[in-house]
């Protein structure tokens, strides 16, 4: 998949569709299927002609033993004919018991054309001599030339079971010659012979299929007297069948284009190119899918591109009009607050005083408005901030110190045990405090009283700044640490930003910031954690 990503790469002027990408992608899919398909379709044929070769070697063995089973019992057979004249090899014996003993093993078993004593070679005894009467008189071993005279010959030297043939013994009679030499006192007496019906022996051995040509029998000259000699030449299984004195080669070649075969195939490659059409559509529809997301992703990359430029845009003119406040704004500011303060030194008058003071009031509003903006606009770019151990209990009663002259000109009385609390804080959570602690005073009426204590929460400490002021109603407590946002107080300016620089400290500090109501009566208690030194 990752090659065919590759070669579907959208480009950048989007000239080249997610359905034209798709098409190309699935056509490569379908060409890379289709040849492992074909090669399948190969793999499989041929697993079936393996098998199938495999069933006819088996076939196989069972009609070769069966043959050669078939062949043995009737070699047996001659042998028992030579038993018989080595008993008594006299012509008066053989005139008299010849054709009884003969006729009990013809009838015995089935295949036999006949059986011949040959003395001095000459066949002089014959059974049945019905349609046999040819062989009768037959010297066997002066008819020079001839194949059978050639195996007679073998016969005599091997002194064993011989055979001749398979060839026409009389028109459309195939049949084999078994020759057995008899020797009396170590002296050539004669010959046995039997003459064995070859069809027979095939359809015994099984060897007659119906519709499967492809079976043949060799000898070990290679001359093929059953069935064809292109059996031979296509690679066929091979069963050797031993016989006394050489061997038969019955071969076999599994019948191509057999049904079941090509059913099975057919099949087989049917279900295949299903498969290939179905991976072809769902590789096609996932390329386009794939590419239509590739143009979606680089579309809302442009977009987000174009609004994180907006963004920078927007911070650069935020810092721009922090600086114009902290810098163009205050330094003004504080320029009428020298002159309000001297104006009100120079004059008698109480209604000018009286207007002068009301300038000067809203000119240190304003001034606390730069300053806390100034500083919330730093806070807000900050991610993170240094810590370093500190004794929150000192900043805390520096704080309060601070704060006296509005203490004492509210007249109210700050509560506040210092002690030893190590934090890991930075310089600027004394603006926390700060903040806290002149809101307190704010909010609260003249002759109250505020508590400040540092509370054990585990791995924190938990500072509170508990007043007894008019409280906050439920309603407005989530808006109180959001920015320029500031309950309704009668009598009381403020930024609106306070607490928000309380919070975003706070959070620097990966601490929490909450209020609850004070629980001794009315007023709030706001709180902050801040994280133990170890």
């Amino acid at each position: 998949m990752k090659l065919l990503s590759n070669l579907i790469t959208i480009p950048e002027n989007r000239v080249t569709s997610p359905r034209r990408s798709a098409l190309l992608g699935a056509l490569v899919v379908l060409l890379l299927l289709l040849l492992v398909w074909w090669q399948a379709g190969l793999w499989y044929e041929e697993q079936l002609l393996t098998d199938q070769r495999t069933q006819e070697a088996i076939d196989l063995t069972l009609h070769g033993n069966a043959l050669s089973a078939g062949l043995t019992h009737r070699f047996a057979i001659l042998e028992g004919l030579v038993t018989f004249v080595h008993f008594d090899p006299s012509e008066e014996a053989l005139d008299d018991n010849f054709d009884d003993f003969t006729g009990g093993l013809y009838s015995s078993t089935e295949g036999i054309l006949y059986f011949s004593v040959a003395p001095a070679g000459v066949q002089s005894y014959v059974y049945p001599l019905a349609g046999n009467e040819y062989v009768l008189g037959h010297d066997l071993i002066n008819e020079d030339g001839s194949d059978l005279s050639i195996d007679v010959q073998r016969a005599m030297q091997t002194r064993q079971v011989t055979l001749s043939g398979p060839y026409e013994l009389q028109p459309d009679v195939l049949g084999m010659v078994a020759i057995n030499s008899i020797y009396v006192n170590d002296t050539f007496w004669g010959l046995a012979t039997m003459a064995v019906d070859m069809p027979f022996i095939f359809e015994e051995a099984g060897l007659v299929l119906p519709g499967h040509p492809n079976i043949a029998i060799r000898d070990d000259a290679n001359n093929v007297f059953y069935g064809g000699e292109q059996v031979y030449e296509n690679n066929p299984v091979i069963q050797r069948i031993e016989l006394p004195d050489s061997y038969w080669e019955l071969g076999i070649i599994p019948t191509a284009g057999h049904t079941a075969i090509q059913d099975k195939i057919l099949v087989f490659k049917g279900a295949g190119l299903i498969i290939v059409l179905l991976l072809t559509m769902l590789t096609y529809m996932g390329i386009n899918r794939q590419a239509i997301l590739t143009i979606a992703v680089q579309e809302r990359t442009e977009e987000l591109s174009k609004a994180n430029e907006e963004l920078i845009s927007l911070t650069d003119m935020k810092d721009l009009f922090t600086d114009i406040m902290r810098h163009d704004l205050l330094n003004p500011a504080n320029i009428v607050r020298g002159y309000t303060d001297v104006l009100v030194d120079m004059e008698e008058e109480e209604n000018k005083i009286q207007i002068i003071q009301t300038i000067r009031r809203n000119n240190e509003k304003l001034i606390d408005m730069i300053e806390s903006a100034s500083k919330f606009s730093k806070l807000e770019s900050l991610e993170e901030l240094e810590f370093e151990k500190m004794d929150i209990g000192d900043i805390i009663k520096e704080v309060v110190e601070n704060f006296e002259p509005q203490l004492e000109e509210k007249q109210m009385v700050l509560e506040f045990a210092a002690k030893e609390y190590n934090a890991n804080a930075n310089p600027m959570i004394e603006e926390v405090f700060a903040n806290l602690l002149s809101n307190a005073i704010k909010y609260s009426p003249s002759e109250s009283k505020i508590i400040v204590d540092v509370l054990d929460a585990g791995n924190y400490w938990k500072v509170t700044v508990t007043d007894f002021g008019e409280g906050i109603a439920d309603e407005d407590k989530p808006k109180l640490f959001e920015r320029f946002k500031r309950v309704n107080k009668s009598g009381v300016k403020g930024t609106g930003l306070g607490l928000a620089i309380v919070k975003r400290i706070i959070d620097l500090h990966g601490g929490t910031v909450a209020i609850e109501n004070n629980p001794a009566g009315q007023g709030s208690v706001f709180w902050v954690t801040v994280e133990k030194s170890q």
